[in-house]
Order: structure tokens, then sequence, then C-alpha cells
């Protein structure tokens, strides 16, 4: 081989190595058949999920009207999670009862927030922190007093 030049394979195609005879291709092998569960949807099941979604907006519809719950709520970061963990679960999810809530779920909560202040802790011993008052009374003449505090970060 002289120097500078490579060296080239040549390549047959599937064709040419054909004996006169073209041998039929199909398109089939790159998509899915019709009877998979990939084909395309039927325009029955189609319908049956836009009212399986619609039965699911009404039923949260309700709950938002019965329990008083301001319709903003629905731009909570919160009540998105809330549908994904909910739908992520799956069938079977009975929801949780009012015991659960107010002592067992309570406590857990208290305890995520105590965790949140604890770190803030840390960061105010570092940057230090401005804490504030704010008193009134209420229409039944009670003083209340309400603490916060301010920090950089």
């Amino acid at each position: 081989m002289v120097e500078g030049e490579e060296e080239v394979q040549e390549m047959q195609s599937p064709m040419a190595a054909s004996s006169g005879k073209r041998k039929k291709s199909t398109v089939d092998k790159y998509f899915a058949p019709r009877n998979t569960q990939r084909a395309q949807p039927s325009m029955r099941s189609v319908l049956a999920r836009k009212e399986a979604i619609w039965r699911v907006d009404m039923a949260i519809e309700r709950f938002f009207y019965d329990a008083c719950i301001p319709t903003n709520a629905v731009n909570s970061f919160h009540f998105k999670s809330m549908l994904n963990v909910i739908s992520a679960i799956g069938l079977g999810y009975k929801g949780l009862n009012y015991h659960q809530l107010w002592v067992n779920l309570l406590k857990d909560a208290k305890k995520e927030v105590q965790l949140l202040v604890n770190s803030y802790h840390a960061i105010w011993a570092k940057v230090g922190c401005t804490i504030m008052g704010d008193g009134w009374t209420d229409n039944r003449q009670r003083t209340l007093i309400n603490f916060l505090v301010h920090c950089p970060k």
C-alpha cells in the first residue's frame, strides 16, 4: 500500500446480491399491528377516557364546593402534587379518615415543620436574623401578638 492511501472496502447492497428476483419488502415491521395495546385507540376508548376524566373533575368540583374550599386551591403546587401521587398509586386507594388527618398525619406534618425550622436555626446562628412583633386586638378585645423572623437566606 502506498503511503497516504487508505484501504477501501467495497460493500454490495442486499438487492445487488439477489439473483435477479426482487424480494418483497414490507414496511409492516416499522409499525405496530392494529390489534395490540400500542395501536391507535378506538373512538370508543377515547370517548370513555374523556368521560372518566369528566367524572373525576366533577368529583373534585363537588368536593371543593361541599367543603367550601376556595377554587384558587387548584393553583397550589400541593394540589397538583396530591393528584400526581394519588394517580401513581392506582386503583385501590381509599383515602384517609378524620383520625388519620387530625392525629397521625398532623404529628408527621409537625415533625416536618420542626425539621425545617431547625435547619433555619443553623442559618440564623451564622448570618443573624431580625425578630419582628405585630400586636393587635380582635373584635372581642383580646390582644394578639404575632412574632415573625426574617433572615437574608
